[in-house]
């Protein structure tokens, strides 16, 4: 019947699209399979993704939705992601806090692949290197980042800030810091938690505080922001156990609960007995304060161990 002839091209060529496609594709493929990353990880393409996407219920919108611009309609549109980019992108994020060379090197595979990376995956890799301390590193990715027509976020000066605190590097935090604003970019609460730290692990209570001060007239401070501080009164040497204690009653008073890097620095500062009884002036649960969640590792204000510097 006439419903059911079917041009015999039709089909063949359709075929060959599908066989070109495939062979387009497997080239990236191949290349992330033979990859050797965490366990429990697969490689193929669409892998990140555990849930079939479903498109939303469609709405009818309102008349004065109707009217908006072509412009407008345009730029709502969701951005189409190939499935290597999820893939490559799903691994090196996992890779980030295990091992910042092969993060690296998985990124630029991805270039060579002609799979187009997009700044959260150069994110990944900086903060990967910055996790290590290794400042050189996460600035050259930076650049390379730049470099690949992509516009660093806070995020990313963020991570190298964090990197300077990591090595010891207080007055480059602070040049970095204001690089980032020069470029454009609003510092947010871990920007200026990044600069305090790098003064807290050296003992610099006086560079910690004079950052807190700013923080507090553009960001509200979080309880990193206080623990860090706390931390550069209790290595100052001596000890500067009156600001500590000012800092936890002002953490107290907005509202913070006190986790156990607070009281741990705290009792460095003051000694047990003093932080004991602030807490019970202040209503602080020792034993609950001590169960609460450390900062993750790279927010911790920590001594620099020696050669840390170097």
């Amino acid at each position: 019947s006439a419903s059911s002839s079917v041009p015999p091209w039709s089909e063949a060529r359709s075929q060959r699209a599908d066989e070109r496609h495939d062979h387009e594709r497997a080239v990236p493929r191949q290349k992330l399979s033979s990859f050797s990353g965490p366990e429990g990880l697969s490689w193929a393409p669409g892998a990140a993704c555990t849930k079939p996407w479903r498109s939303p219920p469609s709405v009818r919108p309102e008349p004065e939705q109707r009217s908006q611009s072509v412009a407008d309609r345009v730029t709502s549109r969701p951005v189409r992601v190939s499935e290597d980019e999820i893939s490559y992108s799903y691994v090196i994020n996992a890779l980030s806090r295990r091992s910042s060379s092969q993060c690296a090197a998985l990124l630029e595979e991805m270039v060579s692949c002609s799979v187009k990376p997009n700044v959260f995956v150069y994110n990944d890799v900086i903060a990967g290197f910055a996790r290590k301390g290794r400042t050189r590193d996460a600035a050259v990715w930076l650049g390379k980042m730049q470099a690949a027509a992509l516009k660093p976020d806070v995020r990313s000066y963020t991570a190298v800030i964090d990197s300077c605190a990591k090595a010891g590097e207080s007055d480059d935090a602070v040049r970095w810091f204001y690089l980032m604003v020069e470029r454009g970019i609003s510092p947010n609460a871990v920007s200026y938690n990044a600069v305090i730290n790098s003064f807290a692990r050296r003992g610099d209570a006086d560079g910690a505080l004079e950052w807190l001060d700013r923080m507090r007239a553009d960001v509200q401070p979080d309880k990193v922001s206080y623990n860090s501080a706390i931390h550069s009164c209790a290595m100052a040497d001596p000890p500067r156990a009156d600001e500590a204690e000012e800092l936890f009653r002002e953490m107290r008073s907005v509202g913070l609960h006190p986790t156990a890097s607070t009281l741990s620095a705290l009792e460095r500062a003051t000694g047990i007995s003093r932080r004991d009884k602030l807490c019970v002036e202040l209503g602080v649960d020792v034993e609950k304060a001590l169960q609460r969640k450390h900062a993750p590792e790279h927010r911790q204000a920590r001594p620099l161990r020696q050669g840390d510097s170097s």
